[in-house]
């Protein structure tokens, strides 16, 4: 049956109902779709449904309103089923292969074997970029051997770290700055905390801080390490340092954890470790630099402590030698009391010079010339000029432990005579500061008298003027009372 004949059977009351049958009509007449003629053909014949009205009639009455684009897609669903039975069925191998490949990407072993390369090959080529970046010659005539560009790259890179971890700025050149550093923990070092119930928290100083900090910042550069904030440890320095000696300041942040130990690391401070020395009360204090260090007796607030004074001598001593490296003077004085070994070492040197110097003035003779020493005297020469004459001390004869001596006396008579002139600066100084903070004051004061006296000017002339209006208007009701009568 044509879908004309059907179409020609519909009665016309049916005819303003959605228009299915001419669009099932385009459908099936597009060329697009050529498969659809006999599908569409159906699917209109069953759109429709005989039902007798009274008089034995037929009427066809549509089951359901189908759009176009259902209508379109039931099609392309019939075609799809009919492409799947037409298609070939695949061999089993193949499916099996595939399940085996779906499982072995499921393997977890695998996984983590693929995840381990990847992240080889990642970091293989990102250290061979590095190494490239880093062993780049620094000039055009620079060797291009693997062994140089190793070099460079390994300097480039401890460089790069040294930068990082830099405390401090550069040393300073001389005279402003000194060779040798002083690095001196402050708690329980150079003072005492202590809180008691009465007066509560008490900070004492070390017996003879003062001296020892004032002397030394001649030959050092004097920084101070707390184990505390900012906050709590820079007024306690600032009490013990009131002229400004110590160069540096480091605090909480600048310790370095070790086994669960604040160490300090010499390394981040931009000194020649060669030229430092570092006291603190405990030696897990300098842990990383044990050669460095030197122990003394915790602070307890004795008032007699003079620890810090005996150091003195053996610190004077280290500045006037000069050693290029410090590091093995003060391994030679490990677990020892340094200022009684030190004296003790210092008397033993002194015995053994004088053992050797009677031992080769021993094998010297006298030599006697009367007329030569006259002679000598005439043109103001000696006559006990001679080297090696016993009685007669020449420089290469005299004591280096004495010459040392000599030495820090000097120093120290010169540090206090420069000490007197500090004090008296300092002193005119605070009196000059005092005046000009005064002047200040006065100048503030005179200012408020006269911003007074402006105010109280201005008001007096208010007052008198209203004064002056109200003496007027009881002159006028005086004249005017006066009239009436």
């Amino acid at each position: 049956m044509s879908i004309t004949s059907i179409t020609s059977k519909i009665p016309n009351r049916l005819i303003g109902l959605p228009q299915l049958v001419p669009m099932t009509s385009r459908l099936i007449t597009n060329s697009y779709y050529p498969n659809l003629r006999n599908i569409n053909a159906k699917i209109n014949v069953q759109l429709y449904s005989t039902q007798k009205d009274d008089n034995n009639k037929e009427n066809k009455i549509p089951k359901k309103n189908v759009s176009d684009f259902d209508a379109m897609k039931l099609g392309e669903e019939k075609l799809r089923e009919q492409k799947k039975q037409n298609e070939p069925s695949k061999p089993k191998k193949e499916k099996k292969e595939k399940k085996e490949n779906k499982n072995n990407k499921e393997n977890p072993e695998e996984r983590e074997t693929h995840f381990l390369r990847n992240i080889f090959l990642f970091t293989s080529t990102l250290g061979l970029a590095s190494l490239l970046y880093y062993g780049r010659p620094y000039e055009k005539t620079d060797s291009l051997k693997p062994e140089a560009w190793l070099e460079r790259s390994k300097k480039r890179i401890e460089d790069k770290k040294n930068e990082e971890k830099k405390l401090l700025p550069d040393l300073l050149p001389e005279p402003y700055g000194h060779p040798y550093t002083l690095v001196l923990n402050l708690d329980d070092t150079l003072i005492s905390v202590e809180w008691e119930r009465e007066q509560g928290w008490r900070i004492a100083k070390r017996p003879g801080l003062d001296f020892f900090i004032q002397y030394l910042s001649n030959f050092y550069e004097i920084i101070v390490v707390s184990t505390s904030s900012p906050v709590i440890a820079a007024p306690l320095i600032d009490k013990i340092d009131p002229y400004g000696l110590i160069m540096y300041r480091l605090y909480k942040d600048s310790l370095v954890s070790v086994k669960k130990k604040k160490v300090k690391d010499l390394n981040q401070y931009n000194r020649d470790i060669r030229k430092t020395i570092l006291i603190d009360i405990n030696k897990d204090g300098y842990a990383l630099h044990p050669n460095n260090g030197i122990t003394i007796s915790k602070f307890t607030g004795d008032k007699n402590d003079t620890e810090l004074l005996k150091l003195i001598p053996f610190l004077e001593t280290m500045v006037i030698t000069a050693p290029e490296d410090i590091r093995p003077v003060l391994k030679s004085y490990a677990n020892k009391y340094i200022p009684k070994a030190f004296s003790d070492y210092q008397e033993e040197l002194r015995k053994q010079f004088n053992k050797e110097h009677r031992e080769k003035m021993a094998h010297l003779h006298l030599k006697n010339d009367p007329a030569k020493g006259l002679f000598d005297t005439l043109l103001g020469g000696r006559a006990d000029s001679h080297e090696g004459v016993i009685g007669v001390i020449t420089p290469e004869w005299t004591n280096p432990v004495n010459e040392i001596e000599e030495r820090r006396v000097q120093t120290r008579y010169s540090f206090l005579t420069r000490r007197e002139e500090w004090a008296k600066l300092i002193e005119e100084q605070r009196e000059l500061q005092q005046k000009e903070i005064q002047a200040q004051l006065d100048k503030l004061e005179k200012r408020k008298e006269g911003l007074k006296n402006f105010v109280t000017f201005g008001l007096y002339k208010k007052f008198k003027k209203n004064d002056k209006k109200e003496e007027e208007l009881s002159n006028e009701n005086v004249i005017i009372l006066e009239e009436k009568k």
